[in-house]
């Protein structure tokens, strides 16, 4: 058997050296792979001498398990290499970590996890693989559900130069700082870099893949598959990905506790959290009243609503005197972006009023829309929120490989919408379903009325559908409503319109 180690000359890579000669670890041959710099060393194994290749040429050799541990760039770069030259690749790095397609993997907890055609997979940090360990035989009996930890890291976690930092201290010796304070005879709350929310990368480390780790036990004890964490996989893990609601129905809730909420995601992940509300009530009158238990429900309270809202998340006084004490917790920096949501001219002139963003429902009203936002932009009025007026279009459009399956699509909203008018809510309808219905001419006409509400093609009738229809409205952005009968369709749906603007 030949192992690679990658990153054979640093802390780590030494250690593993060191382990698979301690264990007897079968082998035939070690290639030892570092930088182009420790090209031509050679290290010690076994009384034997290894020189140290480049990872082009252990590539070639096709070792059957390459051990990485040579940073994340190394391994994202790497590491498919290696495995689709059909060598088992282990990686110490947060590289894959967090990958929904690759197994984290300890041991001792769910080594049964791997199949045969795992070919990179990952292992947790260090804090994480020791803490498993310990709490997996605790939480396997009496199901744990939550944990407070503390976690003390080595400053060799942090490389060669925070040990130097480290050795140069206890010898009284000057020292290149690594960390802003002494390490020697200190304890610092500083394991790695310190993100947004102030937790360090490290702690963050610790819950995101202790997590992860769990929802795939759960998988295989269920025999189901699900959704990964959205905080983990998605948020943590880009840069640009926004979130936000399309809407809330403001007249239905506290805008003191909807101000609060979204100033929670907002300090979490600033600038990337989207607060739409709408003033329709988004359902019956009686659902509506339920909701509202006894407060005020009518749409004439709504502005009163959205000034209270703003005054909390922004600098400024509620127009409801009583609250003038009250201060949101927590109160992030910049408050999130808000859009007033709707489909028409009053809601565009609220919105203009108040200084915010705003939406048009091109998916519920299609006539008159260029002038509802043409009125908008024309009478907006600045505020703490927007110095300029925005816009953007909400369409429904559904995307299939070719235009007959996107016309099937298209057909289940025709008739979703033809059950609504008849006061038939329920499920969005099958396909199925749509095309085994008896359309009386009535019904026929009604569909022929609604189908400017929804928008449908293969990929490139999609994008060019959505960039016409942008330029005509004159919109900064659009947003996509795609509803299918199911989520793999709609999934599908989202990632070919995706694919057409790539």
């Amino acid at each position: 058997m030949k192992i690679a180690v990658v990153g054979a000359t640093g802390l780590v890579g030494r250690v593993m050296v060191k382990l698979l000669e301690e264990r007897k670890f079968p082998l035939d041959d070690l290639i030892p792979v570092a930088s182009k710099n420790s090209i031509g060393q050679s290290i010690i194994f076994k009384d034997k001498r290894y020189s140290i290749v480049s990872i082009e040429e252990a590539v070639k050799i096709k070792p059957d398990i390459a051990l990485f541990s040579a940073g994340g760039s190394t391994s994202l770069e790497w590491a498919p290499k290696f495995a689709e030259n059909g060598t088992k690749v282990i990686d110490n790095s947060s590289a894959w970590r967090m990958d929904p397609n690759k197994k984290l993997i300890v041991p001792e907890i769910n080594a049964d996890a791997l199949e045969k055609d795992d070919m990179i997979i990952a292992n947790p940090n260090c804090s994480t693989i020791q803490m498993v360990v310990a709490i997996g035989p605790l939480h396997n009996k009496y199901n744990i559900k939550r944990l407070v930890i503390s976690t003390y890291q080595s400053v060799s976690g942090t490389g060669k130069n925070a040990v130097d930092q480290l050795k140069k201290e206890a010898n009284k010796d000057g020292a290149e700082k690594v960390y802003p304070h002494q390490i020697y005879q200190n304890l610092l709350p500083h394991c790695d870099v310190f993100e947004e929310g102030g937790y360090t990368k490290e702690e963050i480390k610790l819950i995101n893949e202790t997590r992860k780790k769990s929802i795939a036990a759960f998988e295989k004890k269920l025999g189901i598959r699900l959704v990964q964490n959205t905080r983990a996989l998605y948020w943590d893990e880009t840069k640009k990905i926004r979130v936000g609601s399309g809407g809330v129905m403001l007249g239905h809730y506290s805008p003191l506790k909807i101000a609060e909420t979204f100033s929670v995601l907002e300090s979490l992940y600033p600038g990337r959290i989207d607060l739409g509300i709408g003033r329709a009530p988004g359902s019956d009158q009686l659902t509506a009243a339920a909701l509202a238990y006894g407060s005020e429900i009518g749409v004439e309270y709504f502005p009163t609503r959205v000034a209270d809202l703003m005054a909390f998340l922004g600098n400024g006084e509620p127009p409801t005197k009583v609250f003038k004490r009250i201060k949101i917790v927590p109160k992030p920096n910049k408050p999130p972006q808000i859009w007033m949501l709707g489909s028409s001219d009053q809601s565009a002139l609220m919105a203009a009023q108040f200084g915010l963003a705003f939406s048009f429902a091109h998916f519920i009203v299609q006539e008159g829309g260029k002038g509802v936002l043409q009125d908008y932009r024309q009478r907006f009025q600045k505020s703490d929120f927007y110095e300029q007026p925005n816009t953007s279009l909400c369409i429904f459009i559904v995307c299939a490989k070719t235009e007959k399956d996107a016309r099937k699509l298209a057909l289940c909203r025709d008739f979703s919408l033809l059950l609504r008018e008849r006061g038939k809510i329920g499920p969005f309808p099958s396909i199925k379903e749509a095309e085994a219905y008896d359309y009386t001419d009535l019904d026929q006409s009604i569909i022929e009325r609604n189908r400017p509400k929804s928008l449908y093609g293969d990929p490139n009738q999609c994008r060019k559908l959505i960039e016409t229809i942008s330029t005509e409205y004159g919109v900064n952005e659009v947003v996509i409503l795609s509803i299918c009968h199911d989520p793999d369709t709609r999934r599908k749906s989202y990632e070919l319109i995706a694919d057409a603007f790539n």
